[in-house]
C-alpha cells in the first residue's frame, strides 16, 4: 500500500444511471486497489474509472465512508486488466509503507531506480 496525494478525474454512474464526472484526491494506491476522496457519495458496487495523468484505471466501488470535514472516502478494487504500476505512473506525493512483490522482484533483478 502507498499513501499518496494526487488530483484525479473520476467518472461513474449515479443511481439514476446518469454519468457523473468529479475531481477527487487519490489518497492510497496499490496494484489492486485505490482510495479516492470525493465530495459526493458513490454507491457500493458502482463501476468507476479515474484518470491519473495519461492513464485510466477501472474498478468497482467496495465501500464509501463519510468523513464530516473531508468528504467521502471511496475504496475501489481495480479490475484485473487495469492494475496500477509505479512503472507507468507515480503520484506526485507518494509514501510507500512497504514494498510490493513487484518492487521486490525489480530490486532482485536490478531494475529499481
Amino acid at each position: 500500500m502507498n499513501l499518496c496525494s494526487e488530483l484525479v478525474s473520476v467518472l461513474y454512474e449515479d443511481r439514476s444511471r446518469k454519468t457523473r464526472q468529479a475531481t477527487a484526491n487519490l489518497e492510497e494506491i496499490s496494484k489492486t486497489s485505490a482510495v479516492l476522496c470525493l465530495e459526493e457519495r458513490v454507491q457500493r458496487a458502482t463501476a468507476i474509472s479515474f484518470r491519473c495523468r495519461h492513464h485510466d484505471l477501472y474498478g468497482i466501488v467496495e465501500s464509501c465512508v463519510a468523513h464530516p470535514q473531508l468528504g467521502f472516502f471511496v475504496t475501489v478494487t481495480l479490475d484485473k486488466s487495469s492494475q496500477w504500476s509505479e512503472k507507468w505512473f507515480t503520484p506526485e506525493h507518494l509514501l510507500s509503507l512497504w514494498k510490493s512483490a513487484e518492487q521486490e522482484a525489480d530490486t532482485v533483478r536490478g531494475d529499481a531506480a
